[in-house]
């Protein structure tokens, strides 16, 4: 069985889980609760799609808006993703 994807050798709190999960260190879950809503926030307001860049840059003949709209949109997504994480912590 050296083939395996996941090693489920540590156990915490009854529970088999993957070692990947958690923090060998200390046995806490590797993301916390503010990690995740930061992680969630940034995603939900970040400008993922690069097709949409290029269309915008398509309809407008210029790349100013394009990359106006990508630094706009992930300097939202840090802000928002890091106020969610000071407010959790």
């Amino acid at each position: 069985m050296k083939n395996r994807v996941y090693n489920l050798k540590y156990k915490a709190k009854g529970n088999i889980i993957n070692e990947k999960e958690v923090n060998i260190k200390t046995g806490l879950p590797r993301y916390d609760t503010a990690t995740n809503v930061s992680l969630l926030l940034f995603y939900v307001f970040a400008l993922q799609c690069m097709s949409t860049l290029a269309v915008v840059r398509k309809e407008t003949g210029h790349w100013k808006f394009a990359f106006m709209q990508f630094f706009v949109f992930t300097l939202i997504a840090y802000v928002f993703a890091f106020a969610a994480y000071q407010i959790i912590k």
